[in-house]
């Protein structure tokens, strides 16, 4: 029992390792031109590819764990609450 238990453990971590990695381009970052990157529709429908770096942090601070918008010029950039609601204020 305790080897099928491990199986099954063993073959959920596999597929969701494969599953994790689906998504990764080896499209240059529009803002740094690193890779590996994922992709992400703009709001004109255009796809532009972000490495998780540039993903994982504010783009105009550096906070941790930012929320993806669209800029006024129509690319996906990463923002903190703060920030946004300081571009609101002005």
């Amino acid at each position: 029992m305790k080897k099928l238990i491990s199986l099954i453990t063993l073959t959920v971590l596999i597929a969701g390792l494969f599953v994790g990695c689906a998504g990764e381009s080896n499209e240059p970052c529009f803002h740094c031109a690193e890779t590996p990157t994922r992709a992400y529709k703009t709001s004109e429908g255009k796809t532009t590819y972000v490495c998780g770096e540039c993903s994982s942090e504010c783009h105009f601070c550096g906070a941790p764990n930012p929320k993806k918008y669209t800029s006024v010029i129509g690319e996906v950039t990463f923002a903190c609450k703060e920030c946004l609601d300081s571009m609101k204020e002005d």
